[in-house]
């Protein structure tokens, strides 16, 4: 079995989602072009899982945004969904610090 690069979604109101790019095999005793190829071919892996993660996302997010509006405009256990999504932006990135 090739090596693969996989990733999993899993949440309680949604069915699991995986994943997975397959991986060149990589020689035990690799020459430093074969690991220079290898680690190439890893990373252009890892963009392109990432990439596809992140439209399934999105399209999840827009589904639970398209949800909260026939149910009233809440996401996320009662906030109103525009507050809290703004308040999550602004903070996006920051280390929030509690005291």
């Amino acid at each position: 079995m090739p090596p693969s690069l996989t990733a999993t979604y899993a949440a309680p109101s949604a069915p699991t989602k995986s994943f997975t790019h397959t991986l060149p095999s990589c020689p035990s005793s690799p020459s430093t072009s074969e690991k220079t190829a290898y680690l190439s071919a890893l990373r252009q892996s890892i963009a392109a899982l990432q990439a596809e993660v992140n439209e399934f996302l999105t399209a999840k997010m827009d589904e639970e945004k398209a949800g909260a509006s026939t149910a009233g405009g809440e996401l996320h256990g009662g906030a109103p969904s525009g507050r809290k999504e703004d308040e999550e932006e602004e903070g996006y990135g920051e280390e929030k610090v509690e005291e």
